[in-house]
């Protein structure tokens, strides 16, 4: 089975991966603006195969040779082991670890629900190594408890110190890459003649003068949670949702308050700000200077409603 080296490789390994999987989630949103379509797929291509995986080894107790470890040793070590018991194990192994991960993307995609995401990956994380250890020890799936394979991997203290080491330091380099990806991040709006463009991190928006219905200067907008998005210390974007709007695009500088808001055709809401107040004020004027100059000079094609304009 996963003896020694291998142990160690799962434990060098999955910490990490889980805390990419959960920056991808958490901080770019595997796709920014997703629909929810798009998540379900995601979902999909992510656990189903893995469900499947599971399921045929734990009801066959066949695929043993897909086990890290064991499909490495030589015919007379795996001999020493039970395979068939071994196969069934490890596919209730992954059943276990992928029901976590199914619960905690169908949060984020289905439900808006970032609580529930993040416990179900730290549960996911806790049963990765409780499974790995309890696997690892005892000599659970040995034919014969009392005959021990001779070990083809021999570690001295002074390497397992190493690995732990090289282990802290890889997780910390990758909290680090987080903390410092969290500290970046803009909001670009631009003017141009016909339309108004946003450029976040997850966020590319344009929007085109003649579809803009209202245009408002929002003080206390309630962000609501983050369907899938950038969530940094600095600025947040991407799709939100919140019991104003429902679902809506976000640009916005976490440390100004004051917010544009803008309506469009479809029922489309688009929220952004600069980096501080006045700056928000300032383009909020010149975004209402070219809508205004377009509706009337533009008689040929003049917006189907009232353009509204107005401060909440």
């Amino acid at each position: 089975m996963l003896q020694g080296k291998r142990l160690y490789q799962f434990m060098a390994v999955i910490p990490n991966a889980v805390l990419l999987l959960i920056l991808a989630v958490r901080q770019e949103g595997i796709v920014g603006g997703a629909s929810l379509w798009t998540g379900m797929a995601i979902t999909a291509v992510a656990v189903v195969p893995l469900l499947i995986l599971g399921a045929y080894m734990a009801a066959t107790g066949r695929g043993r040779m897909l086990i890290a470890g064991f499909n490495t040793m030589t015919r007379d070590q795996q001999a020493l082991y039970d395979g068939d018991r071994l196969a069934r194990a490890v596919g209730w192994f992954i059943i276990d670890i992928t029901l976590p991960l199914l619960i905690g993307l169908s949060a984020i995609f289905l439900f808006r629900d970032t609580l529930v995401s993040w416990t179900s990956f730290i549960v996911m994380t806790v049963i990765l190594f409780v499974i790995l250890i309890y696997m690892n020890t005892g000599g659970r799936y040995l034919r014969d408890p009392g005959v021990k394979p001779k070990p083809s991997f021999n570690m001295s203290s002074r390497g397992r110190i190493a690995v732990v080491i090289v282990v802290i330091a890889v997780t910390a380099a990758t909290i680090g890459g987080v903390y410092l990806l969290s500290q970046h991040g803009s909001v670009d709006v631009g003017l141009g003649d016909d339309r108004l463009s946003v450029d976040a991190p997850s966020l590319n928006v344009s929007v085109a003068y003649a579809d803009i219905e209202s245009v408002e200067l929002s003080y206390d907008l309630s962000k609501g949670s983050r369907v899938m998005g950038f969530g940094g210390s600095k600025v947040s974007s991407g799709l939100f949702h919140n019991s104003l709007f429902g679902d809506y695009d976000l640009g916005s500088y976490n440390a100004v308050d004051l917010h544009i808001v803008v309506h469009s055709a479809g029922n489309r809401v688009l929220v952004f700000n600069q980096d501080s107040a006045d700056g928000t004020v300032a383009l909020f004027d010149e975004l209402n200077g070219r809508i205004e100059a377009l509706t009337t000079t533009d008689a040929l094609n003049p917006h189907p409603e009232p353009f509204l304009v107005s401060a909440v």
